[in-house]
């Protein structure tokens, strides 16, 4: 069952109307048991107060594309009294994150949803069953949820590091001298060419600036043919995963890592320690993957075979 969810509201509306506050979301609070949970939106999973449309709270990215209220007139905003709403860029993640993670507390922390299997579906009986072969349109999802519990219980494992799940953050620590990686084994990658798929990854960096450091890496390489219809360039097995970041010049920039040279598919922005969001996008029937950082989509590059 999907329970009854109910969102939060900006501080301004908190402390200036207290009374219909408490009376409107105190009632949504403490009914777990009906089935109706609160999402707290004034703050993030770390405690920090979310940012609304108030010029010192939502400036300029403008590597991202995204011009906060200082750029903006009282003309095109939604409210001349700035406070009264989150900003633009606060919205595009904590709202659905949050709501994302309640859902799943609430709803979808199941076996099933955790390991990626899909339920088997058995036809009613009386009805008509079409004959033939049918394509696989089964969903397979492998995740890293802080909201699911320890990453070994995932089915993570890791090497030359640890991982410790606080405060609601998976955090990493390499050994000395030593690169870190975390593992989980994966039997259909091939399947990201033919159906199409998403990787998502929320992450931050640690510490100060050193440039030409690299920072995350994403690897995903399979010995599988590539299939019929799917036209892949360059030597060996489909690489479909071969990408980091890395710092220049105080910039934080998504990489392609290969053989023949690595190449450069897009910026983060300034170097800091704020998360930051990756998605890259495969199109199904294709070697075409779309990259989206923070939100903002690239231009389309092709998975090489390079391994």
């Amino acid at each position: 069952d999907v329970p009854w969810i109910c969102g939060d509201t900006t501080y301004y509306w908190k402390n200036t109307y207290g009374t219909q506050y408490n009376t409107i979301y105190g009632a949504y609070k403490n009914r777990e048991s009906e089935g109706v949970y609160f999402v707290p939106f004034m703050t993030d999973g770390n405690g920090v107060n979310t940012a609304t449309n108030a010029p010192a709270e939502d400036p300029d990215i403008p590597a991202s594309g995204y011009y906060g209220a200082a750029s903006r007139t009282n003309g095109n905003q939604v409210s001349s009294n700035r406070p009264t709403h989150f900003s633009s860029w606060a919205r595009r993640s904590i709202i659905p994150d949050r709501m994302a993670t309640a859902i799943l507390n609430a709803a979808g922390r199941t076996s099933a949803f955790i390991s990626g299997k899909a339920p088997e579906i058995k036809p009613s009986p009386g009805g008509n069953t079409p004959s033939g072969p049918s394509a696989d349109t089964s969903v397979r999802t492998i995740s890293l949820l802080p909201a699911a519990g320890e990453a070994a219980a995932q089915g993570w494992s890791i090497k030359d590091g640890g991982i410790q799940l606080s405060d609601g953050v998976f955090k990493i620590t390499k050994q000395s001298n030593k690169t870190w990686s975390l593992t989980h084994p994966v039997d259909d990658a091939i399947t990201l060419l033919t159906q199409g798929g998403r990787l998502t990854c929320k992450f931050r960096l640690s510490g100060a600036l050193t440039n030409n450091q690299f920072g995350l890496g994403i690897y995903l390489y399979t010995d599988a043919p590539v299939p019929d219809g799917v036209a892949m360039t360059g030597t060996g097995n489909p690489f479909l995963m071969s990408y980091f970041t890395q710092t220049t010049d105080g910039r934080v920039n998504l990489m392609h890592h290969r053989k023949a040279g690595n190449t450069k598919l897009g910026e983060f922005g300034d170097y800091g320690n704020d998360w930051q969001t990756l998605e890259l996008v495969f199109t199904a029937g294709s070697a075409t993957v779309t990259p989206k950082l923070n939100g903002v989509a690239g231009p389309a590059f092709q998975v090489i075979k390079d391994s």
